[in-house]
């Protein structure tokens, strides 16, 4: 069965959303954060704010990759 064009915008949002996720979860390991890698990482909340945004952006993602086509046919009976 091929795709719809939003299942393959879902496809893209969740691979997205787990970038997102990821870099603001680890923001303090790539050197981005507000604390050196020398010192204890600390999770803070602005890093739980964007692990927050990259989480909604997969649920779209994945809400898009539901086929909500009706099957036409059935009603026509």
């Amino acid at each position: 069965m091929e795709r719809s064009i939003a299942a393959d915008i879902g496809l893209r949002l969740v691979g997205t959303g787990f970038v997102i996720a990821i870099f603001a979860g680890m923001a303090d390991i790539f050197g981005m954060g507000s604390h050196s890698l020398p010192n204890v990482p600390y999770f803070g909340p602005v890093q739980a704010t964007g692990v927050l945004i990259g989480e909604i952006v997969i649920a779209l993602g994945f809400l898009l990759m539901v086929p909500f086509r009706a099957d036409q046919q059935a009603g026509q009976k």
